[in-house]
């Protein structure tokens, strides 16, 4: 009776929040299930044959361990370059902080598909920096090859090495000084104090930076793609899978994958959970003593910040640089240098070429503007809903819309194609496979949660009260909310819906299994340019891409300095 009280009371609140439940079991829970019961039906009989059969090949088991290897890698590279980074700009940096910042933080806005090409033109086997070492040594062949598991886990690195960098930055400014001084005063030598004063405020940070790292590195397809060579990875075979329209098959790979992304998702959130309570709700800031030793190591940062700019910076620079030369001199010279226009004249003069361009800029504002139409009256109503009844309820749909966290991207698309590739009451009795609603469903299923946390990051910073001085003016709910609540986290929200059109914009995962003739998106575009040497094309479309999204970064600069952990120097 207290849910059907609750009801009463808060009727409109809950028919949406009930909405939102079934979007996330038609769109989410449902595709996935199916995937799963594709796997295990031969015949119209459940049967696990399929599994055996995979697990007896040693190269399907070669594939899962260097997929395993892939990703756990990744969470080390990460972790180490984005904590040595978020240390430096705690500890160390003093001048132009927020210039420094904004290059750190810029592979963010930048696809990944851009950033796996830039490294793939600056040092595979044709690549500047790889041509330039062996016209200066007099080699008669490449020095290294760029590819396999080291080529992959470099190019991911700087492609996901800012959530811990964000991460790590912001729980370092949770040590508590006071801690550390207690603990010092006890006569604690430097590894206790490290281990029980300093630590514990990171766990958490390290836990999660770590699950989003090992989820997105094991679902990345570029990379594998691009520069894998003949490292074979789950999520490469899954799309060979696909290819050959072995849906059986892909059913089983997608659901062992998923599994990976379920367990370390699972075990990094009881870690990190269990390691929370020990965060201090103080707010001394620590700053570490560091002695004689001081201006060695800020030497030494300074040092290492720097290659990891010129790293960043690079990778822009060479897409820029080879977006201006011809296809003929990017493939023939060491340093291309015949400056032309050309390649942009024909982008924008080519219906065919500027297309992607248009469906993926379509796309990925449909997927903005649905997934805050979603997110954000679910966190809003998550923290509105009164009652024990009504609150579980409410739990229920912010939760399954967190869902897709944790699953790869190419988990999702397939689970898409065995759900929509017959009719679906979800797509109202149609088909989605082959047309072009496809596409924007699938981003948005992966953008609900980054704008679920956005939403309620922006109303967790509202004054306790001051939607009660609203309604005590007489204001009901919905005037409230668009009179107080939406002006006052509208640059929060516009944020991160920026930078979910920037994610979405440069997706290559689910949109190379998604893809069809209507909404070929850009990622695909560049990488089906690169095949057919079109490599000038390829650039400048990269280079466009690079200036969107770079011009989205100033402006959430502008709109939201706080919210990226960016400060004034």
């Amino acid at each position: 009776m207290g849910f059907v009280s609750d009801i009463r009371k808060q009727p409109l609140k809950l028919i949406f929040l009930a909405f939102v439940i079934l979007f996330a079991i038609g769109y989410v829970l449902l595709p996935l299930v199916q995937t799963i019961v594709k796997s295990v039906t031969v015949n119209g009989a459940i049967s696990f044959q399929g599994y055996i059969d995979y697990f007896s090949k040693p190269a399907n088991l070669t594939v899962l361990a260097n997929t395993f290897t892939v990703g756990f890698c990744c969470v080390l590279s990460c972790g180490l370059l984005g904590t040595l980074l978020a240390v430096y700009m705690r500890f160390f940096c003093k001048k132009r902080k927020a210039l420094l910042q904004i290059l750190l933080m810029s592979p963010v806005m930048i696809p990944g598909i851009v950033i796996v090409i830039a490294f793939s033109q600056m040092y595979g086997e044709s690549g500047v920096i790889t041509q330039a070492i062996k016209a200066l040594l007099g080699l008669g062949a490449a020095p290294y090859k760029f590819e396999g598991l080291g080529a992959i886990v470099l190019v991911i690195t700087y492609t996901q090495y800012v959530y811990f960098f964000i991460n790590m930055h912001s729980a370092l400014e949770q040590i508590d000084a006071s801690t550390v001084d207690a603990a010092k005063s006890l006569g604690a030598g430097k590894f206790k104090v490290f281990k029980d004063a300093i630590l514990p405020p990171l766990l958490p940070a390290i836990c999660i930076s770590s699950m989003t790292t090992f989820v997105s590195a094991i679902g990345s397809l570029s990379a594998p793609t691009l520069v894998g060579g003949s490292y074979r990875v789950l999520v490469k075979q899954i799309a060979d899978s696909k290819l050959n329209f072995d849906m059986f098959n892909t059913s089983i790979e997608v659901t062992i994958l998923l599994l990976f992304g379920v367990i370390v998702t699972a075990f990094c959130s009881w870690l990190s959970a269990r390691f929370s309570g020990n965060v201090s709700t103080r707010h001394v800031n620590y700053e570490p003593d560091f002695g004689k030793n001081h201006k060695v190591l800020k030497t030494v940062f300074v040092i290492f910040v720097i290659i990891q700019v010129f790293m960043i910076l690079a990778q822009v620079f060479v897409v820029f640089w080879m977006s201006f030369q011809s296809g003929k001199a990017i493939m023939t010279q060491v340093v291309p240098h015949e400056f032309t226009l050309d390649n942009f004249v024909a982008l924008f003069n080519n219906p065919r070429d500027l297309a992607p361009l248009k469906n993926s800029i379509e796309m990925a504002g449909l997927a903005v503007v649905v997934s805050t139409l979603v997110a954000l009256p679910t966190a809003y109503f998550r923290s509105r809903v009164k009652g024990r009844g009504a609150g579980a309820f409410a739990r229920l749909a912010q939760l399954s819309i967190t869902v897709p966290w944790c699953i790869p991207a190419s988990v999702v698309a397939v689970g898409l194609i065995v759900s929509f590739n017959v009719p679906n009451i979800f797509a109202f009795g149609s088909t989605l496979v082959g047309k072009f609603e496809i596409l924007p469903l699938a981003y948005t299923i992966v953008a609900l949660p980054i704008m679920l946390n956005t939403s309620r990051i922006a109303l967790g910073s509202m004054p306790e009260n001051s939607e009660e001085a609203a309604r005590s003016l007489g204001a009901n709910s919905l005037r409230t909310f668009m009179s107080v609540v939406l002006p006052m986290i509208a640059a929060g929200i516009m944020s991160g819906a920026i930078l979910v059109f920037v994610k979405m914009m440069g997706e290559f995962t689910m949109s190379s299994l998604l893809y069809g003739v209507f909404n070929r998106p850009i990622s695909v575009s560049i990488i089906t340019n690169m095949q057919e040497y079109n490599l000038g094309i390829a650039m400048a479309l990269g280079a466009t891409v690079i200036v969107i999204c770079t011009a989205l970064l100033f402006l959430i600069l502008k709109l939201d300095r706080k919210k990226l952990g960016l400060t004034q120097d």
